[in-house]
């Protein structure tokens, strides 16, 4: 890793765990729109923050094709500081199969409402996940900063 402001994408891979294939597929469908030099794709600390929430929407097993609403509703106040917390209601389709998850509804939730919106979450007929934005906007800087120079120091093992 350098200290640009910016990564590669075989940076972005391997501190991600997310393949390169995936990521140009993301980017293929617009998802992700990192800025681009030639044939080489270079992300900024908000491409790599809303790489790391589309892994965590996938997690809770929504399908890559319905990405896209979760992703225009939640970026805004990732990227500008607004909300502390995501409250994203999902129900399965009939069948239950894998990646069928849709959501139904977002709510943005201030620090003070995350109680408020769990009692909602355990009312509602579906599922419901929340998203710490603060966790993703850290984890976004910390791929960003430029890795240590100094050595660790040696730990004496004594006999």
């Amino acid at each position: 890793m350098t200290d640009t402001p910016w990564l590669t994408t075989a940076e972005l891979a391997q501190l991600s765990g997310v393949t390169h294939r995936q990521l140009q597929w993301w980017h293929e469908r617009r998802l992700v729109v990192p800025q681009r030099f030639g044939h080489e794709r270079r992300w900024r600390r908000q491409d790599v923050a809303r790489v790391l929430l589309i892994q965590r929407i996938r997690r809770f097993g929504m399908a890559q094709h319905n990405l896209r609403v979760p992703l225009d509703r939640i970026a805004p106040a990732l990227e500008n500081d607004l909300w502390r917390w995501v409250m994203i209601f999902m129900t399965m389709r009939k069948g239950g199969k894998p990646d069928t998850a849709m959501v139904m509804e977002i709510r943005m939730v201030e620090p003070e409402g995350a109680a408020e919106a769990l009692r909602l979450a355990g009312a509602f007929r579906g599922f419901a996940r929340m998203i710490d934005l603060d966790e993703i906007r850290r984890d976004a800087t910390i791929f960003m900063r430029p890795p240590t120079t100094t050595a660790a120091p040696m730990i004496r093992r004594y006999a």
